[in-house]
């Protein structure tokens, strides 16, 4: 380095003492009158400054410039002296775009703490600096270095401190210039042929040409061996230079046939290339020339190519590699995931059973067909059953009008209940079992049923439409529908408009959120929620595909379904618009479809029975229809009539042709479609609510009690035993309400007459939901009854809603019920349970009996079989503990205030 040179010494010297100290260059602060130390260095060093000027002629408005700051004594006898800043301006604007661009490329090479050697053109770099530089002086090598100077008090500028190492020769001139443009030049011509410069390898490889004199570019073509008369080396020779000297071609190429040194025999060829430089030395023309031997490319890029495809192979070995660890990495995840809900399941179990407290009141949910199974698995293990309780229930059995598939005495068991009081009883006992004791209304001159019409036709669905509450604006009135073309033409006209950006991005959410909110989607859809929901999903699931579902048909069905749904405030498209969106998240994200519980036709029939479910729904329940002696209770013998009639409906929709979406299905499919359909929809009737749920416990939840002292006994086969625990969630933390569960014990699970700690062993029988196998041996039947269970949960889904959109159906549904008091009001008959909106709440006051008896125990026996349901599960125990809260701040058990 300059300012470490032998002989330099001073206070400023960069000395071995400042490195220990940690000073280096590039924090080390130059004063400007320190410099004069430089002097005594016997060669040229200058600083200087490069800098820029305000310039409206040039580009950007900016021109740059070099500011000169120091020169030593050896510079000054050099070099000459600085120019003034204006004439350094006027010099260097008036070089050329080359020689600009060397300047700028040289600066570009410096960085703070480090020096760079370079071999410079003297005229272009120094003669617009300095004045005295010498005509003859063409190459200096310099050292250069950045440094910071205080130039004036308080001012550091970042400074190019310049040693002039040596004086070029002309040969390294030209091999610097040689390098500079590229390293694998060989040679350098002068613009008449005459060898300028050759590297070390050029020299080497054409010494014996012209007996170790220097060659020309000529000698370099007459080495070839030309079979075409018309091409001659000198020929060759003047067609190169005139491409590159007059018409300044940026490179010239020549392909010349001679014979391999090694092989005389042999034949091959060697390109010219040739590339225009300026001599450095005389600043004439000349040419750079490369010599490449194309056999011995060709062959090395065969091998190359040979390499590649092998590395091909690898690359693509090492990707299947890579692919069987990923798969093997995703089966360990699932295998840990599984054992960790496993895990947390045990653990809130063990939780449970340290922590039990009993409530008040236990709801029995035991039918007698429980009852009788579980005194015949105590016998089966050798226990002794219980003679009061085996008296008890031969006694039951014995009975003429013993529903096998219902709770023992649920009415009395309903209204005995302390915890609730004798209205929520009532509903309940309605709910689940029905009530005839009521009076019918009396009779009227304008119909022999006194009851509600449902529409028989579509005249009379339109005259119904046009009483309804509009509920989508935006779509056409239907007061201006005078066919049935013209409604279909429109509804499918309001289901596709609605397609949006926001719409398409909220149907990927629902294909995954387990608390999708359907009121923000039927905004966003302009009341078409049904019919776009469902369509995305069996358009997506490749049902359409799979079995060649007429997709226009199938659009029109579902619009017209949804144009079935009268304006009740609960009952209404909405709603089962949210059915099918459960039903998706339980089939595709509850494990259903991956374990193979069913197939692509049951997951059809799936989507079919969840958008029908409800269809032309009058917003009454099933007593009021039957109270009435309404034309559909009369039609269906009284036996769920609204569920008879949302299937019927739907199948008459359904066979008309230009609904007839299914004609690829073959007769048998069609027939195994529609017998799901019927067996879910007739399901959600809640009469059967306990006759399905009890049926589901003991196919899928009864321990597999086969053992060597009762080899004779055994479950059927096609049944996966294994079954998984029961897990226990404690809703506890608030002891203060009379409704706080453990829906562990929301069903009764414990046999007749067996001890606390053979009951906890009952319940911990576990099956490995992962193994799929196990469910390829299910019967249909058995599989039918977990379609019925799931369409259940997605029909009272919303307890699993977030707690805000959970109590808005609550409240919707209040409104439907008082709005049937009305009617009932209106028709003379007594109003039913929960249903008078004079008295202070509604069906809100049922919530936690509801949970307790029928949500938590159906939701729970769900996720026990299936354990990535269990969001389902929080989410219902979210809300109970909600209506646990309300009623515990309430001083009287009645609703919390509407929102």
């Amino acid at each position: 380095m300059p300012l470490s040179s032998p002989g330099v010494s001073g206070p400023y010297h960069y000395s071995e003492r400042d490195a220990r100290c940690g000073v280096d260059d590039e924090e080390r602060v130059w004063p400007l009158d320190s410099l004069d130390l430089l002097d005594k260095l016997g060669t040229p060093v200058w600083l200087a400054i490069a800098c820029s000027y305000s310039a409206s002629t040039s580009p950007g408005g900016f021109q740059n410039t070099v500011r000169p700051i120091y020169q030593n004594a050896a510079c000054k006898r050099s070099l000459g002296s600085f120019r003034s800043p204006g004439d350094i301006k006027l010099r260097l604007n008036s070089q050329t775009l080359p020689e600009k661009q060397n300047r700028r490329d040289l600066y570009k090479q410096l960085s703070p703490g480090t020096v760079h050697r370079s071999c410079v053109q003297t005229q272009s770099l120094l003669s617009p600096v300095f004045d005295g530089l010498p005509e003859d002086q063409r190459h200096l090598t310099l050292l250069q270095q950045v440094l910071k100077v205080e130039t004036s008090p308080g001012l550091v500028e970042t400074c190019q401190l310049n040693q002039v190492e040596q004086v070029a020769s002309e040969e390294s001139a030209r091999l610097a210039a040689m390098h500079h443009v590229g390293p694998i030049h060989t040679f350098m011509f002068s613009h008449t042929g005459r060898l300028l410069m050759a590297n070390k390898r050029g020299r080497e490889r054409y010494v014996h040409l012209n007996n170790g004199a220097d060659i020309c570019l000529l000698d370099l073509f007459q080495q070839g061996v030309y079979t075409d008369m018309h091409t001659t080396p000198e020929a060759a020779f003047e067609q190169a230079m005139h491409h590159i000297f007059v018409q300044k071609e940026e490179v010239h190429r020549f392909a010349m046939p001679n014979t391999s040194r090694k092989h005389p025999h042999k034949a091959r060829w060697t390109l010219f290339e040739m590339w225009p430089i300026d001599d450095p030395v005389t600043g004439q023309p000349a040419m750079l020339t490369k010599l490449y031997n194309v056999t011995q490319q060709k062959q090395m890029e065969a091998e190359l190519q040979t390499q590649k495809e092998a590395l091909a192979r690898q690359l693509q070995q090492l990707e299947e590699q890579k692919q069987q660890l990923e798969h093997y990495n995703a089966t360990i995840q699932e295998e840990k995931d599984s054992l960790l809900q496993q895990n947390t399941s045990l653990t809130e179990r063990l939780e449970a059973v340290v922590t039990e407290k009993r409530p008040s009141h236990q709801f029995d949910g035991q039918t007698p067909i429980d009852k009788t199974l579980d005194l015949l698995q105590n016998l089966i293990m050798g226990r002794t059953p219980d003679n009061e309780e085996t008296v008890a229930l031969f006694h039951l059995l014995s009975q003429a009008n013993v529903d096998l598939r219902q709770p023992v005495s649920l009415e009395q068991q309903l209204m005995e209940d302390n915890d609730m009081d004798a209205d929520v009883g009532l509903a309940m006992v309605q709910l689940l079992k029905g009530n005839t004791s009521r009076s019918p209304p009396p009779p009227t001159s304008s119909s022999s049923s006194g009851g509600i019409e449902l529409p028989s036709s579509p005249s009379a669905l339109q005259e119904m439409y046009s009483r309804s509450r509009a509920r989508r604006s935006s779509m056409v009135s239907t007061s201006s529908i005078n066919s049935e073309a013209s409604l279909d033409v429109e509804l499918e006209f309001g289901m596709t408009a609605c397609i949006t950006l926001q719409v398409e991005r909220m149907l990927q959410d629902a294909e995954r959120n387990w608390q999708f909110n359907m009121f923000k989607f039927a905004e966003e859809t302009n009341g078409n929620q049904l019919s776009v929901l469902t369509f995305h999903y069996i358009k997506t699931s490749g049902l359409c595909s799979r079995f060649a579902l007429n997709e226009a048909k199938l659009s029109r069905f579902l619009c017209r379904i949804e144009r079935g749904y009268l304006n009740n405030p609960y009952h209404s498209s909405l709603h089962v618009a949210s059915v099918v969106q459960m039903m998706h998240m339980i089939m595709h994200h509850g494990g259903l479809l991956r374990r193979r519980v069913f197939d692509e036709l049951m997951m059809l029939a799936c989507y079919i029975a969840a958008a029908i479910h409800d269809f032309e729904h009058g917003g009454v329940n099933n007593d009021f229809l039957i109270q009435t002696r309404d034309r559909l209770a009369v039609t269906y013998n009284d036996i769920s009539p609204l569920e008879n009639h949302h299937l019927a409906a739907a199948a008459r929709l359904m066979s008309e042709p230009k609904y007839r979406f299914t004609d690829g299905l073959s007769r048998a499919d069609h027939r195994t479609l529609r017998t799901a359909v019927i067996e879910q929809v007739l399901g959600t009737d809640m009469k059967k609510h306990f006759n399905i749920l009890s049926r589901f416990q003991n196919t899928f939840q009864r321990r597999d009690t086969t053992s060597s002292r009762s080899s004779s006994m055994e479950l059927p086969e096609d049944i996966p035993h294994r079954v998984p625990p029961r897990h226990s969630i404690d809703t506890r933390h608030n002891t203060s309400s009379r409704h706080s569960i453990d829906i562990s014990r929301a069903h009764s699970v414990r046999p007749p007459g067996a001890a606390a700690g053979q009951a906890s062993q009952l319940a911990r029988g576990s099956t490995s939901s992962s193994d799929n196998s196990v469910w390829d041996n299910v019967s249909e039947e058995n599989k039918g009854i977990i379609r019925q269970v799931a369409l259940k949960c997605a029909d009272i889904g919303h307890l699993a809603a977030t707690p805000d959109v959970h109590k808005r159906w609550a409240y919707l549904l209040e409104e439907e019920f008082f709005l049937q008091g009305d009617r009932e009001k209106q028709l003379g008959m007594s109003v039913s349970p929960l249903m008078d909106r004079q008295n202070k709440g509604g069906i809100t006051r049922s919530q936690l009996s509801f949970f307790s008896i029928v949500g938590i125990p159906l939701f729970k026996s769900m996720t026990d079989i299936f354990e990535e349901t269990r969001p389902m599960l929080q989410g219902v125990m979210e809300n109970y503990k909600a209506w646990e809260k309300d009623a515990a701040m309430a001083s009287t058990p009645v609703a919390s205030p509407r929102p």
